[in-house]
């Protein structure tokens, strides 16, 4: 509710009542659900904020909504539906948790009890036994006792004739009560006979009342685990889940056992040791004949582990995993898929460390046991090994480490099972071993080489005999290939971790295999050697467009040599081409699929066709002597996949026709192959795609999956859902690695984002279901483009496939033929709907009527789960389609679903017209909007779930396209949802038997949520005035949130969108427990963090007062159990980002906690921020009623370390807290904690995850950045860091050792660099001193243990902190004896960087780098991201030793390269390249402050030489300067400016010259260019938008840079340069707008000027007298004419005007001649000024100057005599400072005596104030003192009164005491003489 409903519900006497005329109201109108649910809700609202007036009455109403009190009018009139049910007794719990009078809970609960005791159940009888159920949860010894309930319940459950609904909300009551030992037997024969119930929420309900009542005797558990395993079969997932759990809990019974001692406790026992649970389970299992039951009775093994618990799990793990390998996996058909299912939700569960043990324990238990060490010891089956395998690469993946326990019981063992016989072990070997290598990346190395040496011995032994005629030998060939390609995508994704020449060696390798066995096909060996080299071949795909751009070429000769044409007459030859093809064919697709498609050219697309267009043939050939092989079936799926991404070439326009005829062949035909090559089985009647398990599914595709067509738009970088990673949910055949032995290295490559999020293996489809699937890709990227005669031969042909007789008895192939059909034609429309392709042919009647015929076909006859592809169709083709066969489509949809005899067909009908309004769009599909929205009412109501299901859906897509066009269908709409949820049959056990079981899978209230989600669209803001639907719509949102089951995803996305429109509604604690809940589910917590980053977006105050103080340990936990969870991430970065900045310290507290002592957590509260604590912060403070230890994994510490991160970026430029003004004492500052932040960092640098080490070593560094000038607080001369010297200085020489990975060492030498940088422990001699030095020294490649990249990254990081060192002043010691090493190395890093900068294909031979490497583009690729991080330091370092040590920096530049200028070039073209991207995106000022200082340098003669004077690169600079100056960056146009200005001081009157060495006219000159840009940014200058202080300083720089270009030239030029700049400045003078303010500081520009005048005068003295001749007279002219006028503007540039005639003045010598017009104009000006004290500072500031020029000039005297009088008078007038200045200063300019006769008495005035200024007094007794005989003279002249202050004066000056009248002479005298004044007391 919003503030002004809330206070207008306080304003009433009994807010919680409502108006009786409106309830009278509603009920006559038949509107009770519509008033009763608002109402109810505001009464929860106002409920649990405490509002307790009206409590009785509102109990009375709620129980007269129960049936209790029939006759109470209007309310006994009310039926009561599922919402008000909920909301009542919510409000009854709400309302007993209050003191307020109500009537005793005893005694409601006994009216309750009386409603049902009615022998004709009605609602009420549901209502009243619902709200009876939550009260007795809620309070259970309260409600008394309940034993008279248990026998009603027993009547309503008992008979079959009551609705389900009855008997579901009987048994969730007495599931709540505990029945008497006398009742006991009566309830378990009714539960008994319930769980062979046909309405499943019947079975639901007695599960869950049989658990609370299980027995404990063995034979009556394993008589109810009998029931129970017979109830399971065929039964829907719900009570399939509540049957496990019941047995479960059967399984799981205790028994109490007499103690042995008297006192003592009794035993508590488990019934069943652990062996005999699983064995109990096994023999039902073993029963099972169909793989549906076997399923059923693995979820009781789900449950089993799950009711147990992870601890359980561990504890028992061998006897449990020796069970389901040895008996599951090993025995049962498919099992091993089984126990892998079953086992993968548990693993994740395990704590970290018995995650590790897990894994330690498969690897010395099972997988060491192959190979057998003795002949008699037992070997692990293919599928437990399987298993195994699959088990710990999820471990690992989870652990995201290879500890030392771990890789000694692992990696050997995988190793060696490269070898085994089983294709699917080797392959399972191969992914654990890149799962290990990419979890610990420096074992990639190593590895890789191993296997290169076992593939080298493989080789060899090729051409050997072998004793098992080469079966074990041909074995390992695969098995290490197969390894070795899987590295392949670790090594992409690592490539510091890779060798050089190890990509050499296995390209060499992998040819030579290749060629050597083309010659002999028939060898025993050539078909495996030949598939390991393509396979190797292939894996390199993974490099990337980087590696792949160079071997092109090579790639393209290997593939038309793999397709040339050979003959062929024994079948062994045919297989190995087939393996041969199929390699190349793989090689070929995983070039594709790694950004191949980006290097194609016309001509090489155009031979890939080729290809294809060869293999089409071979595929033919081979098929008419070997068909049905799985070979071909692979082969054809890659042909056809290749063909995929080869769509939209222009070769391909010749090749589609046949190709899609072979995809409609291969999607329809009636016969499908099977794995073994037979004809298909035969199968039972009513069996369909999805039930049968053939292997094949009868020929399905997989892409139709749970409903939904995994087949997107085609584009040029097409993934197929084969190369996805993990299995694929809901395929009707299950995946598997060694399926296609391609996935290993084909899913993408994503970078590490450091959370160890490695990719579950990839499961692809059968060959034969494979090459289906690649069908209808290629259909859908092909049919879109094809010519209408090819579109309507494959249309036509698809529906004809359909209708063939041969299908007739084949009713599961007609539907895997339809559902070809219709997810190749989806995949195609979806593809001619994007906007970026020209798709034709749709609206041809015969392709239209063809795609109607599939889809309407499908819509009518097809399965239910093809229903929602079928309708999507149908809705792409009327937008594709448009008006031709849209009034057609809807006559058959209108018509269809008119037929109430197909309830399926009407619902997929209904669907398939909302998803037309939805492709159309509101505008077009306007017409259609009443009809549409009538039908899909009408069918809402409609009791049967899958119809009333889709009409739901329908209407929410209607709504949603409809826009505002819906707006009059809305309150038709919010009715109908009203009395949907308040329905029986729509509630998920309302309706028949039926309805009920089918409901589970088809719930109604999502498709509500929905709806009214997208009511909420429709209405927007409108929503803010119309307050009672806005109320309403809350009203239900908010019950389905609470209590919708599956809708609450929907219903929170909904309330998120109300949210949006009218934010105040949600602000409430109801919404915050709903959020709460949610969010600690799995399920539901992505919803719930997505609706907490909303809230958060408006500001952390909701989430700090309703969010709790536990809410954020709650979401660390859910982070730390769910790492995927990125929502919940976002949500605490949002919220930390808001309070952090004012409550830093309770951040800090909690992450140092959750890092330290996470223990703490439950225990007691964080420290918060001293004593200044708001909710916020309280928020940020574990609860103390927290019960459950928060389990800090290593990704959880990673992100806690980013948000320590975070926090501490949040307050770098607060003082308080960082820096030298912090003060540690205060619990209110960050630096109090500094202690703890150190103790976590140290901690994480040294812990053994990588990412946790970096992100540790990452706030270690922020520590010594903030605090490093924080004094400590006991010893202020010290500093606070110094006190933890030891424990950084063990942390950073941990992270150097030499078992540490090169990114964590890199980042621990940036650390130690900073740490020294600090000035901690700063010494030459130092440890971490020695270290650094060491680590310079040392060659890049002296660490064996690293590769030459790594090397070469390490000492990147090496240099770039020496850099940072270098900028240090306080470490000039430790650096100076380097210099020379540093800057070659710097020279020698900035010059690769921009080269590979400049070029990405440049070769950069280096230390860490062959350029002819196969791998070069990789690591090139790598090191230049590196290198673009540490470029800026280095270069800022560089440009301080251009100027410490430029010959050290000549001797480097000429040194890298061996041409100083070719390194010039190098880095000036770095500088000036980043200068201009930053110009076009935003960069980091620093980065621009460095570049723009480095180009300072680099432009000076000495290092650029006449390279920027030649035409090309001068006019690319300028260029370049003229965009950054035209620019409103004020800081970068500084620095361009300071750049000009250094150009032209360095180059001086080379800007003059031609390339030739003549001499240029200035227009047209270098020189003449930068004039004119200068002077075009001055005139745009004063409308610049920047703060004005910045432009009057890029004005000063501007002109200061114009002097310098006059004093460039010969005298003549500058003479003109003088006349021109005069000019301007007069020009600027002129001007009346934000020129007027920023001129000031400029016109100090005017001494170079003039200087540059005086001295080129003797070339034309009468130029030079006319420029500043007219100067003075322009400025005189223009301030005379001011003088009419008033205001700033007028004074300003008055003031200008005087100023500048001054200055010229004063700065002239006698080589330029004024006339004295000009002077006594400038006098009568100053003397008006004076005359009238206006702008009087100005004219004293001008006569200051004069009075100080030197040399003293006439003109400067006769001006002065003439201002003298009005000086004079202004003093006497002002008494100014000053002017008294002045007058003092005449001494200068007149004879001494004249002066002071003229200053003293003015003085004495002064002097006469009751206070005078100290300066006056300053001044005057200076005056005495340097010219004391003319001050004589000047005194004699004053009279007595006068001279006597005058005296006193002096006395004061000096600190003598004042005399007394008759003070003795000599005082007198003496004190006189001191200021040379002996004749005043003679006087």
């Amino acid at each position: 509710m919003t503030a002004e409903a809330r206070a207008e519900e306080a304003r009433r006497p009994m807010p919680l009542l409502p108006e009786e005329a409106d309830v009278v109201e509603a009920v006559q109108q038949g509107r009770a659900d519509v008033f009763l649910v608002p109402w109810l809700t505001r009464v929860q609202c106002l409920l649990e904020e405490g509002e307790v007036r009206g409590v009785a009455a509102l109990v009375d109403r709620l129980l007269s909504l129960c049936g209790v009190r029939p006759g109470t009018p209007p309310w006994h009139q009310i039926e009561v539906g599922r919402s008000v049910r909920y909301l009542v007794a919510r409000c009854m719990v709400l309302v007993y948790r209050t003191d307020a009078p109500k009537p005793p809970l005893f005694e409601v609960m006994g009216l309750l009890r009386d409603v049902f005791a009615a022998d004709i159940p009605t609602p009420a009888h549901v209502a009243a036994m619902h709200v009876s159920r939550e009260l007795v949860r809620a309070f259970p010894r309260h409600v008394g006792s309940q034993s008279a309930a248990i026998p009603l319940c027993l009547r309503l459950i008992r008979p079959s004739s009551h609705t389900v609904v009855v008997r579901f909300y009987a048994l969730r009551l007495l599931a709540c009560l505990t029945p008497p030992p006398a009742m006991l037997k009566d309830v378990l024969k009714v539960l008994k006979s319930g769980l062979s119930d046909k309405a499943g929420a019947v079975v639901r309900g007695c599960a869950a009342c049989l658990e609370a009542l299980a027995p404990t005797s063995r034979a009556e558990i394993e008589a109810w685990l009998a029931l129970v395993v017979k109830s399971i079969h065929g039964v829907d997932a719900h009570t399939r889940a509540s049957l496990a759990r019941l047995a479960a809990v059967l399984l799981c019974q205790t028994a109490s056992s007499a103690a042995a001692d008297e006192g003592k406790d009794p035993v508590v026992q488990p019934v069943y040791a652990v062996s005999e649970q699983l064995h109990l389970l096994y023999g039902h299992l073993s029963r099972a004949s169909t793989q549906e039951a076997r399923t059923e009775m693995l979820s009781m093994y789900d449950a089993l582990l799950t009711r147990h618990g992870s601890a359980w799990l561990e504890q028992h793990l061998d006897v449990v995993y020796t069970h389901l390998v040895q008996e599951i996996a090993t025995r049962l058909p498919n099992g091993a898929e089984l126990v892998r299912r079953l086992l993968d939700p548990h693993w994740p569960a395990l704590s970290e460390p018995a995650q590790e043990r897990a894994a330690a324990y498969l690897g010395t238990h099972v997988l060491a046991m192959w190979p057998p060490s003795t002949p008699t010891q037992p070997v692990p089956s293919e599928a437990a090994l399987c298993v195994t395998l699959d088990a710990t690469a999820v471990l690992v993946a989870q652990l995201g480490e290879l500890s030392a326990t771990l890789h000694e019981a692992l990696y050997e063992v995988h190793r060696r099972l490269l070898t085994h016989p089983a294709l699917a072990v080797q392959v399972r070997a191969a992914w654990w071993l890149s799962v290990a290598c990419s979890v610990q990346p420096w074992l990639l190395a190593p590895t890789y080489a191993e296997l290169l040496g076992c593939m080298r011995r493989d080789t060899e032994a090729l051409s050997k005999p072998q004793h098992d005629r080469g079966v074990s030998l041909r074995a390992r060939l695969v098995g290490h290939s197969a390894a070795l390609a899987a590295l392949a995508r670790v090594a992409a994704q690592h490539p510091l971790y890779m060798r050089n020449d190890d990509v050499d060696e296995v390209c060499s390798l992998a040819m030579d295999l290749r060629t050597r066995y083309s010659e002999t096909p028939a060898a025993p060996h050539a078909s495996a050697a030949v598939g390991s080299a393509w396979m190797l071949v292939g894996s390199l795909m993974a490099l990337g467009p980087e590696f792949l751009r160079a071997q092109v070429p090579t790639l393209l000769h290997a593939w038309r040599q793999a397709w040339a044409d050979r003959p062929w007459r024994e079948m062994d030859e045919g297989a190995y081409l087939v393996t041969e093809r199929l390699g190349a064919l793989s090689s070929m697709h995983a070039f594709f699929l790694h950004g191949g498609h980006a290097l194609l050219t016309p001509e090489t697309a155009r031979r890939l066709v080729a290809l294809q267009s060869q293999a089409l043939a071979f595929l033919a050939a081979w098929e008419r002597r070997a068909p049905g092989t799985s070979e071909a079936s692979l082969l054809r799926a890659r042909m056809l996949r290749c063909c995929t991404h080869l769509a939209q070439a222009p070769a391909m326009e010749t090749l589609a026709p046949a190709l899609l005829r072979l995809c409609v062949e291969w999607l329809t035909r009636a016969e499908y192959a099977s794995p073994s090559g037979a004809a298909p089985p035969v199968h039972a009647p009513g069996a369909t795609p999805w039930t049968v398990q053939d292997g094949v599914a009868m020929g399905v595709t997989s892409l139709l999956a749970q409903d939904r067509v995994a087949l997107d738009a085609w584009t040029p970088s097409f993934v197929s859902a084969q190369c996805q990673a993990g299995p694929r949910v809901g395929t009707p055949v299950s995946g598997a690695l060694e399926h296609d032995t391609m996935a290993l290295y084909a899913l993408p490559v994503e970078p590490d984002a450091g959370w160890g999020l490695v990719p579950r293996a990839p499961a692809p489809m059968p060959a034969h279901v494979a090459e289906v699937d690649a069908a209808a890709e290629l259909f859908a990227a092909l049919f879109p483009f094809a010519c209408r005669d090819v579109q309507i031969g494959a249309s036509e042909g698809l529906l004809t496939a359909q209708r063939r007789a041969a299908l007739d008895k084949q009713p599961g192939r007609r539907m895997a033929v339809m559902a070809n059909s219709v997810v190749a034609l989806l995949g195609a429309v979806r593809t001619a709907a994007q906007p970026v392709h020209r798709a034709s042919g749709f609206a041809n009647e015969r392709i239209n009527a063809a795609i109607r015929g599939v889809a309407q076909t499908a819509l009518q006859q097809g399965p239910a789960v093809l229903r929602r592809a079928a309708a999507e169709l149908y809705g792409y083709l009327a937008s594709l389609a448009g008006s031709v066969s849209l009034s057609a489509q809807v006559a058959c949809m209108v018509e269809q679903i008119g037929d109430a005899r197909h309830a399926d067909a009407r619902a997929a009908c209904v669907l398939a017209l909302g998803e037309m309004y939805a492709r159309l769009g509101g505008l077009r599909a306007a017409p259609l909007t009443k009809s549409v929205h009538t039908l899909a009412l009408s069918l809402a109501h409609d009791p049967h779930p899958a119809v009333h299901c889709c009409a739901l859906e329908a209407l929410a897509s209607v709504a949603e396209a409809a826009g505002v066009a819906y707006e009059p269908y809305v309150e038709s709409t919010l009715r109908l949802m009203t009395r949907l949820c308040a329905a029986a049959t729509h509630e998920p056990e309302g309706g028949s038997v039926g309805s009920s079981n089918l409901r589970v899978h088809l719930p109604a209230y999502p498709g509500v949520a929905r709806v009214l989600s997208a009511l909420v669209g429709v209405l927007g803001p409108d929503l803010q005035a119309a307050e009672a639907t806005r109320h309403w719509l809350y009203a239900l949102l908010l019950h389905l949130a609470h209590d919708g089951g599956d809708a609450v995803p929907e219903a929170i996305v909904g309330l998120q969108r109300l949210e949006l429109v009218v934010p105040s509604m949600l602000a409430t604690r109801v919404w915050a427990d709903v959020l709460r809940d949610a969010v600690q589910q799995p399920r539901l917590a992505p919803t719930a963090a997505g609706a907490y980053g909303q809230m958060a977006q408006r500001g952390s105050a909701w989430l700090a007062r309703y969010g709790g103080p536990s809410l954020l340990v709650t979401l660390l936990r859910q982070l730390d159990a769910h790492p995927h969870l990125e929502g919940i991430r976002a949500l605490i970065h949002a919220w930390l980002r808001d309070t952090a900045p004012m409550r830093p310290c309770a951040w800090m507290d909690l992450c140092c906690t959750v890092l330290l002592t996470p223990e703490a957590l439950r225990t007691q509260r964080v420290a918060g921020a001293g004593g200044d604590v708001d909710e916020a912060a309280m928020a940020l403070a574990p609860d103390d009623t927290e019960t459950q230890a928060l389990s800090v994994r290593w990704r959880t510490q990673r992100f806690v370390l980013t948000c320590m991160h975070d926090v501490l970026a949040c307050v770098h430029t607060r003082a308080e807290h960082v820096g030298r003004g912090s003060d540690a004492r205060d619990r209110r500052v960050l630096s109090s904690r500094v202690s703890d932040m150190l103790r976590a960092a140290c901690s994480a640098s040294t812990a053994t995850h990588r990412a946790v080490r970096s992100q540790g070593l990452q706030v270690l560094r922020d520590v010594l950045e903030s605090f490093a000038e924080t004094p400590d607080p006991d010893f202020g001369e010290a500093r606070l860091l110094e006190q933890f010297q030891a424990q950084l200085t063990a942390a950073l020489t941990a992270a150097w050792g030499a078992d540490t990975p090169p990114d964590v060492r890199a980042a621990a030498i940036a650390v130690s660099g900073v740490y020294l940088s600090a000035g901690i422990d700063a010494s030459p001699t130092s440890r971490m001193g020695r270290r650094m030095v060491s680590a310079l020294e040392g060659a890049p490649s002296a660490d064996a243990s690293l590769t030459a990249q790594a090397a070469a990254y390490v000492h990147v990081a090496v240099i770039r902190a020496w850099a940072r060192m270098a900028l240090t002043p306080g470490l000039a010691t430790l650096v100076a004896p380097h210099v020379p090493t540093l800057a070659r190395a710097w020279v020698h890093m900035l010059t690769a960087y921009a080269t590979l900068r400049a070029d990405r294909t440049a070769s950069v031979a280096s230390a860490w780098l062959s350029p002819d490497s196969a791998l070069a583009p990789l690591v090139q690729a790598h090191m230049r991201g590196t290198l673009a991080q540490a470029y800026p330091t280095l270069l800022q370092a560089l440009t301080s030793v251009f100027a410490s040590h430029p010959d050290v920096v000549q001797a480097a530049l000429a040194q890298d390269l061996g041409d100083a200028r070719r390194a010039f070039m190098a880095l000036y073209g770095l500088a000036l390249e980043t200068l201009w991207e930053a110009l076009d995106r935003p960069a980091a000022p620093s980065l621009l402050s460095v570049v723009l200082r480095s180009l300072h340098v680099l432009v000076d003669v000495r290092y650029s030489g006449s390279f920027l004077l030649q035409d090309a690169p001068f006019d690319e600079l300028v260029c370049v300067c003229q965009r950054a100056l035209l620019g409103t960056d004020t800081a970068v146009q500084r620095g361009v400016v300071q750049l000009i200005r250094a150009m032209v001081r360095s180059m001086r009157e080379r800007l003059l010259l031609h390339d030739d060495g003549t001499v240029q006219d200035m227009p047209s000159s270098k020189l003449g260019r930068l004039w004119r840009l200068l002077s075009h940014v001055m005139e745009l200058l004063p409308s610049q938008p920047t703060p004005r202080t910045e432009r009057a300083t890029l004005l000063q720089m501007v002109w200061c840079t114009l002097a310098d270009m006059i004093a460039v030239g010969s005298a003549s030029l500058q003479l003109e340069l003088v006349a021109v700049s005069l000019h301007m400045l007069v020009a600027y003078a002129r001007r009346e707008d934000e020129a007027a303010w920023m001129l000031t500081p400029a016109l100090s520009v005017l001494r170079e000027i003039c200087a540059a005048a005086c001295a080129s005068a003797h070339a034309d003295a009468n130029l030079a007298h006319r420029a500043v001749q007219g100067f003075l007279s322009a400025m005189i002219d223009m301030s005379d004419a001011l003088r009419a006028r008033s205001g700033d503007m007028v004074s300003r540039r008055s003031g200008h005007a005087l100023v500048s005639a001054s200055l010229v003045l004063t700065h002239l010598d006698a080589s330029i001649t004024i006339s004295s017009e000009v002077t006594e104009r400038l006098a009568f000006l100053l003397a008006q000024k004076l005359d009238t004290d206006d702008d009087a500072p100005i004219a004293l500031q001008c006569l200051r100057s004069m009075v100080h020029a030197q040399p003293p000039r006439h003109s400067l005297h006769l001006c002065l005599g003439a201002c003298l009088p009005s000086l004079v008078a202004h003093a006497l007038r002002t008494h100014a400072d000053a002017a008294l200045d002045v007058l003092v200063a005449l001494v200068h300019v007149m004879p001494p005596d004249a002066a002071l006769r003229v200053c003293v008495p003015v003085a004495v005035t002064y002097l006469e104030r009751p206070a005078p200024s100290p300066h006056v007094v300053h001044a005057v007794v200076e005056l005495a003192r340097t010219h004391a005989d003319a001050f004589r003279t000047a005194t004699r002249a004053l009279d007595d009164d006068a001279r006597t202050r005058l005296q006193q004066t002096f006395r004061t000056a000096i600190g003598a005491p004042a005399a007394p009248t008759a003070a003795p002479s000599g005082e007198g005298r003496i004190a006189l003489r001191t200021f040379g004044a002996a004749e005043w007391r003679s006087s």
